[in-house]
């Protein structure tokens, strides 16, 4: 247990600096090049002034390898929509579902891609305090109705487990609420308690506020409704799934500012002048001149020193290997590949090894999802497990060709498959919406059909002499 209510879990403290690296290079150049922390990632080499320093980190160019393949998972995911079970009176709710009414698609994307980056982030299930019994309608109007709150990596200072009736259970968390406020949730006795701690108006330290034990119906809550997301069950920190990504963009960067300044004395060759007289000048600086004293003789030599070498050619190479490095470890959403780069059969395997991976983390994130909306349910009054996410795992990206569906339409045609099968392959393909409603384009083609003039309507009369013979 911590001495201090804001002291930071060694366990956890020792992830901040990784979790900021992450964070910055998912950001992007803005956060690398800033002012703040542009030493942190392209240190500042003796001799060079502060000035020279800045023209360096202006003309490195910076590739956003981090938040394309953040951007490009969470688009995976998401792509399509996830299924959600709600009884119709949680849905309302669903749609305003966090402290500042987000909807659930809106929590969920957010829980992710806090996963990618730091693998560490807690869901808190709050219910405000009401003035007494209310409906389900009236507690949402008064507020008085729980919601998910997200907390970053970052904002959780401790978590502490401990074994209550034969299982697992987290009995004490600190929660980092604002730079002002500390919130300390404790199971003790087997019932729930909050606590609010307030920093000192001098800002030396916490004082805690009254602890509260909330309540349902009067009864006590006999577990935290707290919930982290994490690959590593023991409430403790692990490595982000874009912990390498970020860290091979950032040896990209360090490897794009050295090719940048050969280019950069490349392209801005050194005059250098030597005669009978004193040296003014000598710097290998590209802009300066080199001006030196000859002792003997009165020659005077002119000239122009050029760089001549395979350094470049090295550096360029080591920047293309980390491309392709980037690339691999971000199941390869940083580069197209060409299709004659590999055999149909060795990327079908790779592409359902990635998606598998990839799905890995879609379902672990839906579970803890899932179990923070277990305490919503609780909250409501509704059955456990009444309230559910499950995000999408189809990740195939590519739409029927016109021979696939040719392919599809004779299985129909020849009453290999029913209608509805084919449509299903179609949805599936791409090739129709996911909105599709097969009863009712049904429904619509009948009607088309029972509008239709009938067949003879259409012919020309015919005449009285044909109707004689």
């Amino acid at each position: 247990m911590s001495d201090k209510i804001n002291d930071i879990d060694l366990t956890i403290k020792e992830w901040h600096d990784e979790w900021k690296r992450n964070r910055d290079f998912v950001e992007g150049a803005r956060s690398i090049k800033g002012e703040k922390r542009r030493t942190k990632y392209l240190p500042r080499e003796p001799g060079l002034t502060d000035a020279q320093h800045k023209s360096i980190v202006a003309r490195t160019p910076f590739f956003p390898g981090a938040s394309r393949a953040h951007d490009g998972l969470i688009g995976l995911i998401f792509r399509k929509p996830a299924t959600i079970a709600a009884p119709p009176s949680a849905a309302t709710i669903l749609e305003t579902i966090t402290p500042d009414f987000l909807t659930i698609d809106d929590l969920a994307e957010e829980v992710t891609s806090e996963f990618l980056i730091t693998n560490f982030v807690g869901l808190l299930v709050d219910q405000p305090v009401s003035s007494g019994a209310q409906s389900l309608a009236d507690a949402e109007k008064s507020g008085a109705r729980p919601f998910v709150a997200v907390y970053r990596a970052e904002a959780i200072l401790g978590i502490e487990p401990g074994l209550i009736a034969g299982r697992v259970q987290i009995v004490r968390v600190r929660l980092q609420d604002d730079d002002n406020a500390i919130r300390e949730l404790r199971l003790v006795d087997g019932r729930y308690t909050v606590t609010i701690w307030m920093r000192a108006d001098d800002g030396s330290d916490y004082i805690a506020g009254p602890t509260i034990t909330p309540t349902r119906n009067g009864v006590p809550i006999n577990g935290i409704p707290f919930t982290l997301v994490s690959s590593n069950r023991r409430f403790a920190p692990a490595k982000a799934k874009l912990a390498d990504v970020c860290d091979l963009n950032a040896q990209h960067y360090i490897a794009s500012s050295n090719l940048a300044q050969c280019d950069f004395f490349v392209s801005h060759p050194t005059p250098y002048l030597f005669g009978p007289a004193k040296v003014a000048e000598l710097s290998l600086a590209p802009g300066a001149f080199i001006q030196g004293e000859v002792k003997s003789g009165n020659d005077i030599r002119i000239g122009m020193l050029e760089y001549s070498g395979t350094a470049i050619d090295k550096l360029a190479a080591r920047v293309a290997k980390l491309d392709g490095d980037m690339a691999k470890v971000s199941s390869r959403i940083l580069a197209e590949e060409k299709a004659s780069v590999e055999s149909a059969e060795t990327m079908r395997v790779r592409m359902a090894s990635e998606n598998a991976a990839l799905a890995s983390t879609a379902r672990l994130v839906s579970r803890k999802i899932t179990d923070a909306l277990k305490w919503v349910a609780y909250w409501l009054g509704l059955e456990e497990g009444s309230i559910s996410y499950e995000a999408n795992t189809d990740y195939g990206n590519a739409a029927l060709t016109k021979d696939e569906i040719t392919v599809r339409a004779s299985l129909y045609t020849s009453g290999v498959i029913s209608k509805d099968a084919f449509l299903d392959m179609l949805i599936d393909g791409e090739v129709l919406p996911e909105t599709f409603d097969k009863e009712a384009d049904a429904d619509r083609i009948a009607q088309e059909v029972a509008d239709r003039p009938p067949v003879d309507a259409a012919l020309p009369p015919a005449d009285e002499d044909d109707d004689a013979a």
